[in-house]
């Protein structure tokens, strides 16, 4: 356990401070947050010092007076970051509250001051304040609830922050005409009744209403589809047509640039929505059509930037100071590595190895069998080949296999029945033809491929046994500004075919890896290996700046020595 003071009056308000600013609000009047605090005992963590190790039993509560926390844990079997703690936030409630060991381990972001309390003076002051019981373990939902929230290409050490759809307000504005349709059904079948007009007359009413039914139930779950979220490092925006297409849109938090709010009329200031572009360095604008409440969104994009700025800033900071410790210890000889610099997941042990996508790997097969094996995602090693939907091959090859079925079979009838006859010698070429138009609409497809490898984009169009040529496109991470996919309509939905577009700043605007099957995977996986690219290409040069300055200040500490041994002041 780190070492605890006691606050100093300054910290006592702090704390106090920090108490009166939680959200939601604490069940406690002022008096009591003053005795809650002269209870505290203050911890000053470093970071990736290790707070609570998962297993243990509880100490303490923590309150995050400053700094940032990160909650690493068990969720369905795999190992992921639960919870970012930010100031002012309670930690290590659970085990205070039901006395059992700890579910989790938390560690140091960044530098982060506590308020500690012990378990004895937890129990006493809960003693009889069964609303502050209530609210510890409410905290504790939330938190719970928050880690449990998935989506698509969801990754170990990312948390989602704000999630919402539009405002109802744009509900109800689609449903202006089912409800329209709805009152002239109803209105029709009443008239036709009071007119004394029955059977078949008002089957056209009935059919009015249920069509207007019919498209405010199409519209409410049109309106549930699209989704906003922001998580601990990104911002997405997936928008859906129910029965028809798809579309994904996102950007790392550290690309935006700016954020703008656009209200256009009163409507929307007296019921607080707005569009919310999302201006980004590299990924396009972003748009957050009819986002209620979208001042505090903004804010809680800001806030989420800003704390992954303080990470990758942290890491930095203590990459470049184990960097510098390696070196003059190099130099000395005489000098140890603080043993919580050199990594920064000390204390956690979590899965930082990305999920392979589902693939066979060629190198295993014959190579006959892998060429008539159709597959339309394989993975070799880095490498990964996407060719296009079953369905487009099933559309190249299906003349020439008619062709193909029925030629063979007239010759088998003609064998079986008119060896003699110069019929079959006819049938032979035809069977032939339609087996070579089948190899060669079947061969364009394969070679017709969109291929990841490394930090290249490569998208290769060919025609068959390249008889009439070949266009080889290739590009790297370096250009590629943004990476979306759409599915165009019900049909591409229903066999789950669309669209990747990956947009670059080159000459030619984009690489569209067209008609390939599960678009929003293989758009995930081009996102994160173009996101994985640039920072490793980040920590590269991070990592050349920080042998220059090791190096510098190594050379310095020998120089210091050497002055120090030589008498020179």
């Amino acid at each position: 356990m780190f070492p605890l003071r006691d606050p100093t009056p300054e910290e006592h308000v702090e704390i106090v401070r920090a108490l009166e600013s939680m959200r939601p609000s604490l069940p406690l009047r002022i008096s009591e947050m003053v005795r809650w605090a002269r209870h505290a005992k203050i911890l000053e963590v470093a970071p990736y010092d290790v707070i609570i190790t998962q297993g243990s039993m509880p100490d303490y509560l923590y309150l995050v007076l400053s700094g940032q926390l990160r909650a690493v844990g068990s969720l369905d079997g795999r190992t992921q970051v639960l919870n970012y703690h930010n100031a002012p936030a309670f930690v290590g409630e659970y085990g205070i509250l039901y006395r059992t060991a700890r579910t989790a381990s938390v560690d140091a972001v960044s530098e982060a001051k506590l308020a500690c309390w012990s378990l004895e003076d937890v129990t006493r002051l809960l003693d009889g304040n069964e609303a502050m019981r209530a609210y510890l373990k409410r905290v504790h939902a939330l938190y719970v609830e928050c880690a449990r929230q998935q989506f698509p290409g969801k990754q170990w050490d990312e948390m989602v922050v704000f999630r919402s759809r539009k405002h109802v307000i744009q509900l109800f504005s689609a449903w202006m005409l089912p409800l329209t349709l709805f009152s002239a059904g109803v209105f029709l079948c009443l008239w036709l009744s009071w007119m004394g007009v029955g059977f078949p007359f008002t089957i056209g009413g009935i059919s009015i209403i249920l069509i207007g039914l019919a498209l405010g139930v199409y519209s409410y779950f049109d309106w549930t589809n699209d989704e906003y979220i922001v998580t601990s490092k990104r911002v997405i925006h997936i928008e859906r047509l129910l029965l028809y297409g798809e579309k994904r849109d996102e950007a790392p938090l550290v690309r935006i640039q700016d954020i703008t709010v656009v209200t256009d009329n009163l409507l929307q200031r007296l019921l607080d929505y707005s569009d919310i572009r999302i201006q980004t360095a590299g990924a396009g604008t972003i748009i957050f059509s009819g986002m209620p409440h979208a001042g505090r969104v903004r804010e809680i994009i800001f806030n989420e930037r800003a704390r992954e700025h303080e990470r990758r800033a942290t890491e930095d900071r203590m990459l470049v100071r184990s960097a510098l410790q390696r070196s003059i210890v190099a130099a000395s000889r005489t000098l140890r590595i603080s043993p919580n610099l050199q990594s920064p997941f000390h204390g956690v042990s979590p899965d930082k190895t990305e999920p392979t996508p589902n693939g066979i790997c060629t190198s295993r097969l014959p190579p006959l069998i892998h060429y008539f094996y159709p597959r339309q995602m394989v993975v070799e090693g880095d490498k990964i080949t996407w060719r296009k939907h079953w369905i487009v091959l099933a559309y190249k090859i299906l003349p020439p296999l008619i062709l193909l079925n029925g030629s063979s079979a007239v010759l088998i009838l003609l064998l079986l029945y008119m060896p003699r006859t110069w019929y079959p010698a006819i049938m032979i070429p035809c069977v032939v033809a339609a087996f070579v138009w089948y190899l060669f609409r079947y061969d364009e497809w394969y070679r017709d491929v969109y291929i990841i490898q490394g930090n290249r984009i490569i998208d290769i169009v060919s025609s068959g046994f390249r008889l009439r040529g070949e266009r080889r496109r290739e590009g790297t991470f370096d250009a590629v500004q943004n990476v979306t996919y759409t599915i165009p309509g019900f049909w591409h939905q229903l066999i789950n075919m669309g669209n990747v577009v990956i947009e670059t700043a080159g000459t030619e605007q984009t690489f569209a890896f067209n008609s390939v099957f599960d678009p929003s995977k293989v758009q995930q996986e081009v996102f994160d290996r173009w996101n994985a690219y640039h920072e490793e290409r980040r920590r590269r040069e991070q990592e050349e700046q920080r042998r220059h300055w090791a190096e510098w200040f190594s050379e310095y500490h020998l120089l210091q020595s050497q002055l120090k041994w030589t008498g020179h002041p």
